[in-house]
């Protein structure tokens, strides 16, 4: 082999450690509220530098953007998912209009009353706009001390918040093993902002005899 090849190999062996391909569960369904969607959950193989992913886009199906509320649950095993677990954004965000939310109340999911998967960041007028690095169609959450590799148990728990039935529609439910992601926390102090990223790594201690 030669030494330009050998370097070339030797520049992108680290970089398949951060690969990792999503399996789908479930590629779209509609529920009325109440229903609890239960679905089979099957994991690869991982060890523990590995990080397990459930990933996943809902709203509440409306005619126009209008607001949000605290419509789902998400359970694993049956164990509820929380905020500690989101991976794809903070936990709190604001509207355009300047309210602040939470992404998370107990193990309840806020989800945003909209026509589709794009109005909340496409709409620039509407107040109940969201910034696009908050995701608000998707979670992303840490899975890893819920599951074991292989058959699993999902359970999404669509709530009935409102006296009339609604629509909730979820999409692109997958699940992923691969080297753990950053979680970013930004800290407000105005009139800085400080961005701190933050990589869980597992840490083995031998004791000595």
């Amino acid at each position: 082999m030669s030494h330009p090849e050998l370097a070339l190999l030797l520049c992108l062996t680290p970089l398949a450690t951060f690969a990792a391909d999503a399996l789908v569960v479930l590629d779209q369904r509609e529920s009325v509220s109440p229903e609890t969607i239960a679905l089979s959950l099957e994991v690869p193989p991982f060890s523990v530098e590995h990080q397990v992913r459930l990933a996943l886009e809902a709203r509440i199906d409306w005619p126009r953007l209008s607001g949000s509320n605290p419509w789902m649950i998400v359970t694993v095993n049956g164990n509820a998912l929380s905020g500690e677990d989101l991976l794809n954004k903070t936990v709190e965000c604001s509207l355009r209009n300047g309210m602040d939310l939470s992404w998370a109340t107990g193990n309840r999911w806020r989800l945003l009353y909209s026509p589709d998967f794009e109005a909340a960041v496409a709409d620039k007028q509407t107040p109940y706009g969201v910034a696009e690095a908050d995701e608000p169609y998707r979670f992303v959450w840490d899975i890893t001390r819920h599951v074991r590799p292989g058959g699993n148990e999902l359970a999404i728990t669509h709530l009935k918040v409102l006296e009339q039935p609604d629509t909730m529609v979820l999409r692109n439910v997958t699940v992923e093993v691969g080297s753990p992601i950053a979680v970013s926390y930004t800290h407000l102090t105005l009139p800085t902002i400080y961005s701190v990223s933050i990589s869980v790594v597992a840490v083995s201690l031998n004791k000595k005899m």
